[in-house]
Parts: structure tokens; sequence; C-alpha cells
């Protein structure tokens, strides 16, 4: 069914999907930096001259440089640097010790509720979330995936079974462990961008989370400062996909604006390609409506 829902989404409107997500996630790095107020209003000018938003400053600075001079492992270098300037800024708080035996998941491990299968509460609740899981995935899927240019001149991408399925049992495996949910993360842009292309890079990341288990104390200092440059960064790797998007054709162009623009400014994705599709349906009826009426009115002239 997810499958068929993307093969569905028009081309045009899968570019400006990963544009939206882009913008949103830039966003996001912004408003974690302390620049931004809740929502997408600046805050006095005074935060830019705070500690954590001159790191971030820095930090932002730094990855263009590196991203510009094409230097391997530059966001990686970016926020080591950030959080090394940090130290002596009272922003890094170093750990009294690098290494950790992660906790226990037992307690959380499988713990369902049955009782509440019969509730209809539940099964709404249910819905809801599938819906949002199965919108953010595929918006995250296809920013993703333009960003790799692997988006296929007719709007597919080869592979997507597996996609979606890798996906829904990270997605399963995540609630019965009791963690937060485990799905596709836009972030991956940035391993993209650094010339990731095949499941090894996937791999090689699934081994730096598991060491990140017992090296949690180290990962855990470094300042969000350090870190919010490079979910900008991942913004601008996204945007690259608005080349796609025909501006000549208002019946593409629209819904692919408000697709963007609603995705930055709700702070969702799922609302954003809820009104791009809807808009996209509306617009592209009118557009038919008017052919015909054009064409019979020629046909009259005649």
């Amino acid at each position: 069914m997810r499958q068929i829902i993307f093969d569905m989404v028009p081309t045009s409107l899968k570019h400006a999907i990963a544009v939206g997500i882009g913008f949103f996630i830039a966003m996001i790095g912004f408003k974690n930096s302390g620049i931004l107020a809740d929502g997408t209003i600046f805050n006095h000018m005074s935060t830019l001259t705070s500690t954590p938003s001159v790191l971030f400053l820095i930090g932002l600075v730094l990855a263009g440089i590196f991203t510009i001079m094409r230097i391997k492992g530059g966001l990686l270098l970016s926020i080591a640097i950030v959080t090394i300037l940090g130290i002596p800024l009272g922003i890094t708080k170093m750990p009294d010790t690098i290494f950790e035996i992660p906790s226990s998941p037992t307690p959380l491990f499988c713990q369902f509720a049955w009782e509440y299968l019969i509730s209809p509460d539940l099964w709404v609740c249910v819905l809801i979330m599938l819906f949002f899981d199965v919108f953010d995935s595929l918006g995250t899927i296809v920013g993703v995936m333009a960003n790799a240019g692997l988006i296929r001149k007719n709007g597919r991408i080869p592979r997507i079974q597996m996609i979606m399925l890798s996906d829904a049992l990270g997605t399963v495996t995540g609630a019965c462990l009791g963690c937060s949910t485990v799905t596709t993360y836009v972030e991956s842009a940035t391993g993209v961008a650094e010339g990731g292309r095949t499941g090894l890079s996937a791999l090689v990341i699934a081994l730096c989370f598991l060491t990140s288990l017992f090296l949690a104390p180290l990962f855990l200092a470094i300042p969000t400062a350090a870190t919010a440059p490079v979910m900008v960064m991942a913004g601008y790797y996204l945007f690259g996909s608005v080349r796609h998007i025909s501006l000549s054709k208002p019946v593409e162009t629209l819904p692919a604006f408000l697709t963007i623009l609603l995705m930055t400014v709700t702070g969702s994705i799922t609302d954003g390609i809820v009104a791009g599709l809807f808009t996209y349906i509306v617009f592209t009826f009118v557009e038919g409506i008017s052919i015909k009426i054009r064409k019979a009115r020629k046909q009259v002239i005649e």
C-alpha cells in the first residue's frame, strides 16, 4: 500500500517534499541553536551574541567552508572543533568517564497492554500514528533519494519495496525494545553528501551506533551548538532538488510551493505532503476543465 501511495505522488511533488524537508530540518537546526524562538520568529538580536549561538555560527561557517573545499568528513570535523572550543567556554561538559555498560532493556522489553486491544480509542490512535508514520517515512525516503540522485525520470525509486520493509521492521523492533521510534531519518542526507550510496555505509553507521551505547558519556558531552550546524547543512543538501521542479507550469509549481512552505511553518512533514497532494488534485482538475472549455470554444468558432 505504501508503494502504491508513493507511485501516485507526482514527480514534481516528490522533489518539493525533498526541498521542504530540507527547510524543515534547517529550521530545527536554527531552533536548537537558540537563535530561533518557538515557531519561525527570530529572537532579539541579543541571542546572536550568546555563547551557544556564537559557537553555532562558527560551526556553520566551518561546515560551509569544509563543504566548499570538499573535505571528506568535514561535517564531523566541524562538530569536533566546536566541541573543543566549547570546553573553555563552559558549553561542553566533560564527563567523568567515557565508558559505561548500557542499561538493561528488560523493564521496557515487550511490555504490552493486551487488554486495550478491544478499545476503539486504541485503534483510532493506531490509525493516526500509521498515517503520520507512512507520510513522514515517505517524505524522508523521497528527500534522501532525491539528494542521492536515485529517483528515476519517471519518478520511481529502485527497490522501494526493500526500503519500505526495512523501515517497517525497524519501527516494529524498536517498539518491542521500548525505545524511541526506529525509522528513516533525513539526516542520512549528510551521509549521502559524503559519498554514501550503498548498504555498506548503513552498516558502518549501525556499528557506530552500537559503539555509542558503550561510549554514551562521551557522545552526550557534544553540545547542541556543535550538531545544529550539521542539520542546517543537511537542509542545504536537500535544497538541490528544487532544480527538478518545473517553474513554467503553475499546476505543478503552486502545489510544490505550498508543500515546501507548510512543511516549514507548521513543522509537520505530513501536513506539507497532504496540502501538496490536495492542491495538486484540485489544480489538475481545474486545468483539465479549462482545456476542455478552450477546445469547445475553438470548435464553436471554427
